[in-house]
């Protein structure tokens, strides 16, 4: 049977999905699914806002270490306009179900991204500890919470004197990533509906005591304009905040500077891409719960350089450095034992999959000749060692189509062995190549020619990143090699 259902059941975390997950799919032989989320507010299915997929499967249990089609179609601005798709060859996937049952979150990651994608979240999985929340509250026994609510409309309003100690922090503040508080008004309110300071609970405890990390709410995606705040006084911030604060402990001041330098890091924005329910699904406002599932690096197992680095990062983040977020990040990426390709990987996929740009506009962007070259060198470099292995070198050219090709939704490119010489694929790329791909819906297609190969790809950024070359590489690699050899 097939049947359309809400695709946010894959993606959803917490004990209660994931169990509904295992009822699901050791109760019945799901043997494929089109994910559909990225296709939402599209032609494919006019007026549908929410996430879909469709579901085939069997009404039968099935055996053991079952697997099944996994195809995530991504969005394509022109395709979808039409009501039509495509789907990404590195988006359709054979999955194990018992390995999702083990990794829930696998759903969302291979749904977003791709292969590369999975294996960075598993080694910050492996090299973080306890996630950020059960560090924070019960290894440092530090108190955090959303900021105060007002909601004027709520009947069961409190008395809010209990804040008019505190200077007030409000979401209409254009602070970066410190707070002047000498410059904030004191809070007036006699009521709000929720003041987050708990009862029987001293004072030392209160979540608006200082040092605070105060994350925003909605961060953005220019992460200069700044995604928390740091406040060395004590502050009341309001529900567009997610408050940490680190009084008490012994090096509170550098704690919540390493919590700021945190936030500001791709791999956070990266890791809640391929794990929240949310962002990159349904909304970019992030929830509390996916900064606090973040398995975090404790602060004990910094090393006193590590502090110092810290300490240096943070002073030019406050003074608004703009060079200082790829140090952030090469900071965390060595923390969480990341390779550079690895940091390729996360850059690549923000970039394409930018939360906050719902309809994928910049995936769907034409690459530029700069985009193009890197592609391309990297590809070959990726070749270079294994080609050597037989005596050559890996030659790659770029075909110029002519006038009446220039439309083509895909560029066309020769991969042969240095010195041999190929026809140009003119006849092919007309009658074969373009006709195959635009029946199939493919985005890339690999064609043996005498010589060596034809690669056309759709001529969209998404298929032409670093990243990409890799995963056509391991293709080539895979499949092709054995035409190189004599």
């Amino acid at each position: 049977s097939t049947q359309s259902r809400r695709a946010s059941l894959l993606a959803k975390q917490g004990k209660m999905a994931e169990t509904t997950r295992k009822a699901l799919f050791r109760l019945l032989e799901v043997n494929g699914i089109i994910n559909c989320s990225n296709l939402r507010k599209t032609k494919v299915w006019p007026e549908m806002a929410q996430p879909f997929m469709l579901l085939f499967a069997r009404n039968r249990r099935p055996k053991p270490h079952h697997c099944l089609h996994f195809i995530s179609p991504h969005t394509d601005l022109h395709a979808n306009s039409l009501g039509e798709m495509r789907i990404d060859s590195k988006s359709a996937q054979l999955v194990d179900v018992e390995q999702t049952i083990e990794e829930p979150w696998l759903w969302k990651a291979l749904a977003v991204g791709t292969v590369l994608d999975v294996e960075v979240v598993r080694k910050i999985k492996a090299a973080g500890n306890k996630n950020f929340e059960n560090y924070w509250t019960k290894e440092l026994q530090l108190v955090c919470s959303n900021g105060y609510q007002i909601k004027p409309k709520q009947k069961e309003q409190k008395d809010a004197r209990e804040l008019h100690v505190f200077k007030n922090l409000t979401s209409d503040r254009t602070d970066r990533f410190f707070v002047e508080t000498s410059t904030l008004e004191t809070f007036s309110r006699s009521t709000v509906f929720r003041t987050r300071i708990r009862d029987n609970t001293p004072d030392s405890l209160c979540v608006y005591r200082s040092p605070l990390a105060l994350i925003r709410v909605s961060p953005g995606s220019d992460r200069s304009m700044g995604r928390a705040l740091l406040s060395f006084t004590d502050v009341a911030y309001s529900e567009s905040y997610y408050g940490y604060s680190a009084k008490n402990h012994p090096e509170s001041e550098l704690l919540v500077r390493y919590v700021q330098l945190w936030v500001h890091c791709d791999l956070l924005m990266f890791f809640a891409l391929m794990t929240s329910a949310e962002i990159g699904i349904e909304r970019p406002k992030f929830q509390k719960r996916d900064f606090d599932r973040f398995p975090f690096v404790h602060w004990d197992r910094l090393t006193t350089e590590d502090k110092e680095i810290v300490y240096g990062l943070s002073s030019r983040l406050i003074k608004e450095d703009r060079t200082v977020f790829a140090d952030i990040d090469t900071f965390f990426g060595k923390l969480y034992g990341l390779s550079a390709s690895d940091i390729e990987v996360i850059t690549d996929t923000l970039e394409v999959r930018e939360p906050n740009d719902e309809l994928g506009k910049r995936a769907s962007q034409l690459p530029t000749k700069p985009e193009r070259d890197i592609f391309l060198l990297r590809l070959k470099s990726y070749l270079r060692p294994f080609f050597k292995v037989l005596g050559k070198q890996p030659e790659i050219t770029f075909w110029k189509p002519s006038a009446d090709n220039r439309k083509s939704p895909f560029l066309v490119f020769t991969l042969t062995s240095k010195g041999t010489e190929v026809t140009e694929p003119i006849e092919l790329f007309q009658t074969k190549v373009i006709p195959l791909a635009n029946q199939t819906g493919a985005t890339q297609i690999i064609k043996e020619i005498e010589g060596g190969l034809v690669i056309a790809i759709l001529r969209q950024y998404r298929y032409w990143t670093p990243s990409r070359a890799r995963l056509l590489g391991a293709d080539i690699l895979r499949e092709h090699m054995t035409l190189f050899e004599d």
